[in-house]
């Protein structure tokens, strides 16, 4: 029973997800919208490094540029990260914001020079076989939204009212929402569940995330006459996601009983907690082209990312009742609850990656990528390669809503000096939906520095990432949900430090 009530639960309320997704869509969407790992001067080229290589971002990115390596290098990218949220919510504007540290990028390259026989040419044939190890962070998750508004089209009792119709009957499962809920006087039972809070409630959510998406790879790049550069790169993939909803909505109700009509002043509160955490593989293929020294080629396929998931969730209602001679400032119904772990599968989508770079050894460069990404094709499966009712739900919604994307992203180098360089980037993540009336385009922008001294460098990038996103606190049958409109901008600073040897 308890299952069955989860799975109605997520069917109404869509994981409290962005509105233009359903269910386990949204998750599957979130956690397939991702870019390649990457150190400070990749990152500031505006990540675009299919074609570059001779840097350790082509361990998770295009492991081909690790055949451009002549030594061997470690290099250690922290990052600190600053999210601010500005949200619209029936008219009124609300701001939040929070900061982060963490590791962005951690691995070492090892140059290995392959044996040649006396009289070979050492321009021709196999020059050298590099390894790679590398941890790179490849998504943060870390946000907070705020919004607050007075409703005046429904109230959060309409969504446990709707809950109580669903499960059907007038006997509600103990310690189940609506049974909260109809015990703390917010809905009633007159041969259906119905609100009986007053209009125009003042509503409040304070959503906090957490997380990121990792890899763990190990990569080879093999360096052909300097022409010609092959790589592959097997990742072992890690996701831990969270997200603490607080909701508190405040208003009147009105009710009857044997005792006289009554109408109170109520404050509901409605926690939920979502966490997903969970492992996966990937693979790559690259292959790097140099038809002159002025131009380099390069292309890059992942294939899709296998990932093995647990969900648990866990909620609770609280509500308290004032005005009432029986119930004189209390707290009427305490409802928690912590559901059973749920195991599913995600497979998401392969993607293409194409590039090129335009290199003069005394000014710089420019670089630019492209990356296909077909959004239609995420799956979602139970591990025994079962597909359950709710996720054929929602991968029929997959097919019918998702689309192919175009990603790209370019980027300049000017040397500023022996030592110093100059650099900047744009990118954007395209659109996955096939219909929408929002901007669903993720745009960034990226600049900043690098200081070489012998084998030594240090390199500084700055990134500017814009999304626009909504979401409904709750979801009624009736359709007419609130909704708050959130811009949703990260700032990161990336420093890394390496050395070659």
């Amino acid at each position: 029973m308890k299952h069955t009530y989860l799975v109605l639960l997520i069917a109404l309320l869509a994981i409290k997800g962005e509105t233009y997704a359903q269910g386990y869509a949204t998750d599957a969407l979130r956690f397939s919208q991702y870019e390649f790992g990457s150190t400070a001067r990749i990152k500031a080229l505006g990540n675009a490094q299919t074609a570059m290589g001779g840097d350790l971002s082509s361990i998770s990115g295009n492991p081909a540029g690790l055949g451009l390596y002549t030594k061997s290098e470690f290099a250690f990218t922290p990052e600190l990260m600053n999210y601010n949220t500005t949200s619209t919510y029936f008219n009124q504007s609300t701001d939040a914001s929070r900061g982060q540290i963490g590791i962005s990028n951690v691995g070492a390259v090892f140059a290995i020079k392959l044996n040649k026989f006396k009289g070979q040419d050492l321009k021709k044939g196999a020059l050298s076989l590099n390894f790679g190890i590398g941890y790179s962070k490849t998504a943060n998750f870390g946000n907070k939204i705020l919004f607050s508004g007075i409703n005046n089209q429904n109230s959060i009792a309409n969504f446990y009212a709707d809950l109580g119709n669903s499960a059907g009957g007038t006997s509600l499962e103990a310690g189940s929402l609506p049974d909260a809920a109809f015990e703390s006087n917010l809905i009633n039972y007159n041969n259906t569940y119905r609100a009986i809070t007053n209009p125009n409630p003042t509503q409040e959510e304070t959503i906090i995330r957490k997380g990121a998406q990792s890899e763990f790879n190990l990569a080879a790049g093999l360096n052909v006459g300097n022409k010609l550069y092959f790589g592959a790169a097997v990742g072992i993939l890690g996701l831990n996601y969270s997200s603490d909803n607080t909701f508190t909505e405040t208003g009147t109700l009105s009710y009857s009983d044997p005792r006289g009509n009554y109408q109170e002043n109520y404050a509901n509160n409605y926690y939920q907690r979502f966490e997903f955490k969970g492992t996966g593989v990937n693979a790559k293929f690259g292959m790097i082209f140099r038809p002159s020294k002025f131009l380099r080629l390069g292309a890059n396929i992942q294939s899709p990312n296998w990932y093995t998931i647990d969900d648990n969730y866990s909620e609770s209602l609280r509500t308290r009742l004032t005005n009432n001679p029986y119930f004189t400032d209390q707290e009427v119904r305490s409802q928690n609850q912590q559901f059973p772990t749920y195991t599913y599968n995600l497979r998401t989508p392969a993607k293409l990656s194409l590039g090129a770079a335009l290199l003069s050894g005394k000014i710089g460069f420019i670089t630019g990528d492209v990356d296909f990404i077909d959004y239609s094709s995420m799956e979602l499966s139970q591990p025994d390669s079962y597909i359950s009712g709710e996720l054929a739900e929602d991968n029929r919604y997959i097919v019918n809503n998702y689309k192919n994307a175009i990603n790209y992203r370019l980027g300049a180098e000017l040397k500023a000096g022996p030592q110093f360089m100059l650099r900047a980037g744009y990118g954007v993540t395209g659109s996955p939906m096939e219909n929408s009336v929002q901007d669903l385009e993720i745009k960034t922008y990226s600049f900043g520095g690098g200081y070489r001294a012998g084998n030594l460098s240090l390199d500084v990038a700055f990134i500017n990432n814009t999304r626009n996103s909504s979401l409904s606190p709750y979801l009624l049958d009736s359709g007419v949900n609130p909704v708050a409109t959130s811009k949703n901008v990260k700032n990161g600073v990336f420093i890394t430090l390496a050395t070659r040897f």
